[in-house]
C-alpha cells in the first residue's frame, strides 16, 4: 500500500511523501491541522496541540493567560507553524515579556477569514519588549498592535518593519 501524505509549504509548494519514510519526514515539517485553535484561561496545555501543526486552516487565538511564571510563556515555541490560514490573535497575555520563540517560522497569515477586518492583532501584553515574527512574509488583511506598553519601537524597529513588509508583499493562492 503506497501512503502519501501532502503538506503545505514555503512558496505554496506542496511536499509529496511517499513509502516509509512518511513519519519521520511529518515530524520535521509538521501537519495540517483542519481545525482552529483557542488557547485561554491559563490553559497552557492546549499548546501542545499546536506543536506539530505547519499549517493551521482556521484561526489561531491566544487570550487571558495570566500566568505566574515569565519563563514558561517566553519559552513557547511553535517551530513548524509556517501558515495560518485566517487570523492570528493574541491578547491579554499578561507576564510575557517577548513573543519572539512563539513564531520563529511562521510566513503566511492568508487572512481567508478576518478578525473585524484584521489578520493580526496583538493587545494587551503590557510586558512584551520585542514581537519577532522575523519569517513573516505576508499578510492578508489589516494589522492592529496596542496597549503593548513596552515595546520599544526604536530599539526593535525591525519588528515594525517586517510586519509592514508582509502586509504589502505580492503573494500568489
Amino acid at each position: 500500500m503506497l501512503i502519501k501524505a501532502i503538506f503545505r509549504i514555503r512558496d505554496d509548494q506542496r511536499l509529496k511523501v511517499r513509502g516509509d519514510d512518511t513519519h519521520t519526514k511529518m515530524e520535521k515539517l509538521g501537519q495540517t491541522c483542519r481545525h482552529n485553535f483557542t488557547i485561554t484561561h491559563n490553559s497552557v496545555d492546549e499548546f501542545k496541540y499546536l506543536a506539530n501543526c505547519s499549517y493551521i486552516d482556521g484561526y489561531v487565538r491566544i487570550y487571558n493567560l495570566e500566568l505566574d511564571d515569565a519563563d514558561t510563556l517566553n519559552s513557547v515555541s511553535f517551530p513548524k507553524l509556517i501558515e495560518i490560514s485566517d487570523y492570528l490573535l493574541i491578547y491579554r497575555v499578561l507576564k510575557a515579556t517577548t513573543l519572539e520563540k512563539w513564531f520563529p517560522n511562521l510566513r503566511y497569515i492568508r487572512g481567508r477569514r478576518l478578525f473585524f477586518g484584521y489578520a493580526l492583532v496583538i493587545n494587551g501584553l503590557p510586558e512584551v519588549q520585542r514581537l519577532g515574527f522575523d519569517s513573516l512574509e505576508h499578510i492578508k488583511g489589516a494589522v492592529r498592535i496596542e496597549m503593548v506598553d513596552k515595546l520599544c519601537i526604536s530599539r526593535y524597529a525591525r519588528d515594525y518593519r517586517t510586519i509592514a513588509k508582509a502586509m504589502f508583499s505580492e503573494c500568489c493562492y
